[in-house]
């Protein structure tokens, strides 16, 4: 979790540094940027830049964060709208790709975290826990009162699944480079037409016995901390 600044003049302060950084990193670029020259932008001086983010990394963490509630309304909006679960997420995950969109270019060293072992601001370290657990909040809600139709003994493991999946097409579509990331839109379709076949065949009777290998694989890259993440998240 990056450190809290909750104070309205906090959050104003936080807000003038991201709006400079932002602006640098499409004037220079992000590896150009430097921290000094934030704070000039910010009209800021450097410690007090660094009190609200020591790093530029740390900068792309908060646009990255400030990105869930509005994720977190729309599905809200969307739940009301629609049933439909494959409708709910393709929407959700159109809705946050157009919301990075604008910051694509620089979002790459953060999406990097993710291989880095002990990275404090990689998405399963345990800094970065109060995101993650908001983010799973996102997928409950795109969850419950839907039409998906699963067998019960995955139901609380797929609010994870959902965010490692989320996880796997942004990666994609940072990398993605055809006009108008055509190719991640494919992926999209064609993933999530697969995932709906598979949580189908967890129903089948006479295929339920590979249920256990699928519910081990899920838990396997759920990761050692899913099972208290899930106890927060339902708490």
């Amino acid at each position: 979790m990056l450190p809290e600044r909750t104070s309205s003049k906090a959050r104003r302060t936080r807000a003038t540094i991201i709006d400079a950084a932002l602006a640098l990193f499409r004037e220079k670029g992000f590896e150009e940027t430097t921290m000094r020259e934030v704070a000039d932008r910010a009209g800021l001086a450097v410690g007090a830049a660094y009190y609200h983010f020591r790093t530029k990394d740390e900068i792309l963490l908060a646009l990255y964060e400030g990105t869930i509630d509005n994720s977190l309304e729309r599905a809200r909006f969307k739940s009301a709208k629609s049933a439909d679960f494959a409708d709910r997420v393709r929407d959700a995950l159109d809705f946050r790709l157009a919301q990075l969109r604008p910051y694509k270019d620089f979002l790459g060293p953060l999406a990097g975290h993710a291989l880095i072992p002990g990275s404090p601001l990689s998405p399963f370290a345990q800094e970065t826990e109060e995101i993650r657990m908001r983010e799973l909040a996102l997928f409950e809600e795109i969850i419950h009162g839907s039409s998906l139709k699963v067998a019960l003994e995955f139901k609380s493991h797929l609010p994870r699944f959902l965010w490692l999946y989320q996880m796997s097409v942004i990666s994609f579509w940072l990398r993605d480079q055809s006009p108008s990331q055509e190719r991640t839109e494919r992926l999209i379709g064609l993933s999530l037409s697969l995932i709906m076949k598979l949580f189908a065949v967890t129903r089948v009777p006479v295929l339920r016995q590979a249920n256990g290998l699928i519910l081990a694989l899920l838990q396997l890259a759920a990761g050692p901390d899913a099972s208290a993440e899930r106890r927060v998240a339902s708490a």
